[in-house]
């Protein structure tokens, strides 16, 4: 069975699964949104600007 991470690294534990890409896409949007609540995340982003974005497959 394969299953996608994802993660925001600038966001101390933003991370999740899902089955398929997409999902897994849905699935990080919400866990950023309920991060985003909280105030010092909000600093943090203010200062971030995207430099990469990558996309990797492994199956074992």
């Amino acid at each position: 069975m394969v299953f996608y991470v994802v993660e925001c690294p600038i966001l101390e534990g933003c991370y999740t699964q899902g089955k398929t890409i997409d999902t897994a896409i849905k699935n990080i949007r919400e866990v950023i949104e309920m991060i985003l609540e909280e105030k010092e995340a909000q600093e943090i982003l203010k200062s971030y600007r995207l430099s990469e974005m990558g996309l990797h497959t492994i199956t074992l």
